[in-house]
Formats: C-alpha cells, sequence, structure tokens
C-alpha cells in the first residue's frame, strides 16, 4: 500500500475512501516531514494531495512575500527564485544540484515532480514519533520494523507498527506473518504490541500469545480518529 502523488493524480489505499486517505496521510506525513507540516484545514478546502500541496506553496510563497517586505537585509538565492518562479509559471522546475536556501523552494522541489511513501514506512515512523514524544522521560529507538522502550538500560516493552487493516479472520491472514516477524525480533523476554490503524469494526485490542512469558496484544492505534475502510460495492 501506497501514498503519494503522480502525475498530478492522488495515490492512497484502494480499501480508504479518498477524504480519509487525505487527511491520514497528512497526518503521517506532518509526523514525518516537521519542516514541511501542512495544517489539516487544508483536508477540509481541498480534496486532493495534489491541489492541498499546490495551493500550500501559493499560501507560503504569499507568507514570505509579506515578510520580505518587513526586513530590510534580504538572502538572495538564485536557485531558490529560479524554482519559485518556475512553479509559478506552471513550467517545468530546473534541474539543479545545489540545495535551495529558501523554505518555500525546498517544499516546491519537494512534491512538484511527484512522490510516492510506502504507508508502512510512514506508519512506522508516526508512530516513532509519537511515541518518543509522549514518553520524552524514557529512550525510545527503532531497531528495524520494531520500536523499543526503554528504561534504565532494559526495554520495557517494543511495538511492532503494520499498517494493516484487521477483519474477522485477522488470525488466518495476519498472525502467521506478525508471529514470523516477532520470532526474529526475538522479543519473548518483554512485551510485544503489535499496531495497526484504527478502523470500524477493530477498536479494542486482541490477545496474541505470541510468547509465553510476555504479553503480546493486537493494538487498534488512531491516526486522526476512528476511520472507516470504503465498502466494496
Amino acid at each position: 500500500m501506497y501514498f503519494g502523488i503522480q502525475n498530478s493524480k492522488d495515490i492512497y489505499p484502494s480499501s480508504l475512501d479518498h477524504a480519509q486517505a487525505i487527511k491520514i496521510f497528512l497526518s503521517m506525513f506532518n509526523a514525518n516531514f516537521p519542516e514541511f507540516k501542512i495544517p489539516l484545514k487544508y483536508a477540509q478546502i481541498y480534496n486532493s494531495l495534489n491541489d492541498i500541496f499546490k495551493f500550500r506553496a501559493y499560501d507560503l510563497i504569499k507568507f514570505s512575500n509579506l515578510k520580505k517586505q518587513n526586513r530590510a537585509n534580504l538572502n538572495f538565492c538564485c536557485v531558490s527564485n529560479s524554482i519559485i518562479w518556475a512553479f509559478l509559471s506552471g513550467k517545468t522546475l530546473p534541474q539543479t544540484f545545489q540545495t535551495p536556501k529558501n523554505k518555500v523552494a525546498k517544499f516546491i522541489q519537494f512534491f512538484a515532480n511527484g512522490f510516492i511513501f510506502g504507508a508502512n514506512d510512514l506508519f512506522l515512523d508516526f508512530v516513532f514519533w509519537r511515541i518518543k514524544n509522549t514518553h520524552k522521560d524514557k529512550i525510545v529507538e527503532q531497531n528495524g520494523d520494531f520500536i523499543e522502550l526503554k528504561q534504565n538500560g532494559k526495554t520495557i516493552f517494543s511495538l511492532l507498527p503494520s499498517f494493516k487493516f484487521i477483519d474477522q479472520n485477522y488470525e488466518n491472514d495476519l498472525f502467521c506473518e506478525l508471529f514470523a516477524m516477532s520470532q526474529k525480533h526475538k522479543i519473548c523476554q518483554n512485551d510485544v504490541f503489535v499496531v495497526v490503524p484504527r478502523h470500524k469494526g477493530f477498536n479494542k485490542f486482541f490477545n496474541l500469545n505470541l510468547a509465553q512469558n510476555a504479553k503480546s496484544r493486537l493494538v487498534p492505534y488512531s491516526i486522526c480518529g476512528k476511520f472507516q475502510l470504503k465498502e466494496e460495492k
């Protein structure tokens, strides 16, 4: 499953409603790329990721111009200005080996030619960011696909984020895969929580019994509130 923009078209998991997919992606995107953070209000105004990024860039340019009017000394960057000018003119961005200094130009360069992210990678980093910000008194580390919470040199528990949707047959289509991953990680000595996006039909945890001497649970994890899977026609 993937999120992104390609040829000016949105890419998102087919099991999600488009409007929900936009909100979910922006929540995870903002955690992964705080320097390019996009207020969620844009999802209420525009109905595509392509429009959200484009009009966010327009707004940043307007804001940047207002700031320039109030500053006497400006740092001129040819690369940044050429990128912004090309964007405003609807032209292809210039190819350059130099990194633009202007934040708006960097943002435009990021999305103008499209991008694609694995949903699982975004979810992993989103959970890591949230756990790290809510447990500042502990050490939070990423170990492959797992997130480990440590205190006094010991692992308290491990998290395995997985961007999958759970149905009534979760034990058949998910258990074997998660069990193999947990065994590979050798987490039998501490608790492990497999976290998946919270959605309709999956809003409470299930015990998995991956290890004899530790807790192991399948846990619904909220990204931007509850969301529903798209009904198949």
